[in-house]
């Protein structure tokens, strides 16, 4: 039988090096784009009906300000 340990961090020598951590049983493995996916699926959903408010006066006239501003800059 050996004597190595299952669990901790490799020993090297001087160095100590971590182990990764071990899945936990159950939950299978995902793939960075699909976990991306789902996310995106969960905000949409999340702030759709924020999405669908309209955009109040004020901001409105802010931004047009705004470009009025930057048309004249750029004269």
């Amino acid at each position: 039988m050996s004597d190595q340990k299952t669990s901790g961090p490799a020993d090297f020598g001087l160095f100590a090096v971590p182990r990764p951590p071990r899945p936990k049983p159950g939950l299978k493995s995902r793939s960075h784009k699909s976990l991306e996916a789902d996310i995106g699926q969960t905000m949409r959903a999340m702030y759709k009906d924020l999405l669908e408010q309209p955009i109040p006066d004020r901001f409105v006239e802010l931004l047009k300000q705004m470009d009025e501003a930057q048309e004249n800059r750029s004269r």
